[in-house]
Order: structure tokens, then sequence, then C-alpha cells
């Protein structure tokens, strides 16, 4: 136990101060988790729910990066695709279905290991994972090492158009 206490104190956000209105908008992000299908918000609908708590679209960033780390959000604004930057994921849990449903024993659309984008509205349905997020969800699982893009070599190998 005092291992655990000891590296949780090393964190980041441990003994910072923050602005109450982060507070604030966590609070929103829960509400809102419970009603939003999918639960992803635009990047501009979470500034408006941020203005709605009293921050400044400055802020944003800042706020966006703590509830991050916190693990009340997924957003990756600095290093991804334009369509994933934009994405705001309001459930991390989400996340672990949309990998889940692709790396289950249950999913008979991969195939030796091989998934192919016209596949994915097979496993990923609507309402929960309407067309539009597919594409970045694929970028996101990449990032996660959990779906790899097949060289060109490979691809044309196996005659498909696979991830």
């Amino acid at each position: 136990r005092d291992l655990i206490v000891k590296e949780a104190m090393k964190l980041p956000h441990v003994g910072a101060l923050f602005p109450k209105s982060y507070r604030l908008l966590e609070d929103e992000v829960i509400i809102a988790r419970k009603i939003t299908v999918p639960p992803v918000l635009s990047w501009d609908n979470f500034l408006t729910m941020g203005k709605q708590c009293g921050l400044e679209e400055r802020d944003m960033e800042s706020a966006s990066s703590f509830l991050h780390d916190l693990g009340v959000i997924v957003h990756y604004r600095d290093k991804s695709s334009e369509e994933v930057k934009e994405l705001v994921i309001i459930s991390p849990l989400f996340l672990t279905k949309a990998m889940a449903s692709v790396v289950s024993l249950k999913s008979t659309m991969v195939k030796d290991g091989i998934l192919k984008l016209e596949d994915c509205p097979l496993i990923w349905r609507p309402p929960m994972f309407p067309d539009e997020l597919h594409q970045p969800l694929v970028h996101i699982l990449q990032s996660f090492q959990v779906l790899f893009k097949l060289s060109r070599r490979e691809e044309a190998r196996r005659r498909g158009s696979p991830l």
C-alpha cells in the first residue's frame, strides 16, 4: 500500500491546484456521458461545454489535457490525425469497447489477424459506433498498437484492403 501511495504522489497532478471550472467541466462531462450516444463530442461542442463552466477558449487545451490525464476523457489534440484531434471521447469505456470488439474471440471479421476496412461496419454498428467514427477509431487503435496498417507489399499479397 505504501508503495502505491508513493508512486501516486509522483503523478503530475497530485497536489497541484486547479481551477474550480475544471471540476465543473468534469461534472458536466460525467452528466453528458450518461445521455450522449455515442459518448463522443466534437471539439467545438466541448468548447461550448467549457464556456458554460466558466472557461475561456484559451484555457480549454489545458483543461482537456488535465481531464485526459485523470482518465475522465480521451482526447489526443497534439499528435493525431485531424479527425481524431476534433473528437473528445467523454467515456473512456467507449474506447475500451471499441478495442474489445476488434480483439474479442467473438469477432468473426478478423481473419488470420487481418481486419479489412470495409468490415468495420460489421463490427462497429450504430448507434454506438456510427460510420463517421470508424476511421478515427482505426487511427486511435493504431496509436495504441491494437491495429497495424499492412505494408503495400503485404496488402497486395493478400489482395484486399486491410488495415
